[in-house]
């Protein structure tokens, strides 16, 4: 919460945290990401460091349900290397990396967990 409070200016009171995902490793600098999952109040008035944070995207969650990104695998450039990655388009961004593989993981959970709309028959 204080990296979101300090980065997007996301305050703690705004946020009800619903639990824990899967630790993710970051390949490009090897850290360990504990990321957790929460529900924010939309429309939010975010607040960017512009230090930390080029821009934000917001993403509707229907772009990463399984059946809207089944292969999704690209080759992304950073830092010199490249790196064949899962990873989701939207309005001609790439999010890729650790970030990618914890929606993947998220939605994964929910799709289990919740009756979404591809899911019924």
């Amino acid at each position: 919460m204080r990296e979101s409070e300090e980065e997007i200016g996301l305050l703690k009171r705004d946020v009800d945290i619903l639990g824990r995902i899967d630790d993710t490793l970051t390949v490009a600098s090897d850290f360990i990401i504990r990321p957790f999952v929460g529900f924010v109040p939309f429309p939010y008035d975010f607040i960017i460091s512009e230090e930390e944070v080029e821009r934000l995207i917001i993403v509707p969650m229907d772009v990463f349900q399984t059946e809207n990104s089944e292969n999704d695998v690209y080759a992304v450039e950073f830092e010199g290397r490249t790196y064949h990655t899962k990873a989701y388009e939207y309005n001609g961004d790439v999010i890729w990396g650790a970030t990618a593989r914890m929606i993947e993981n998220f939605m994964e959970i929910i799709e289990k967990r919740l009756s979404l709309p591809h899911n019924q028959k």
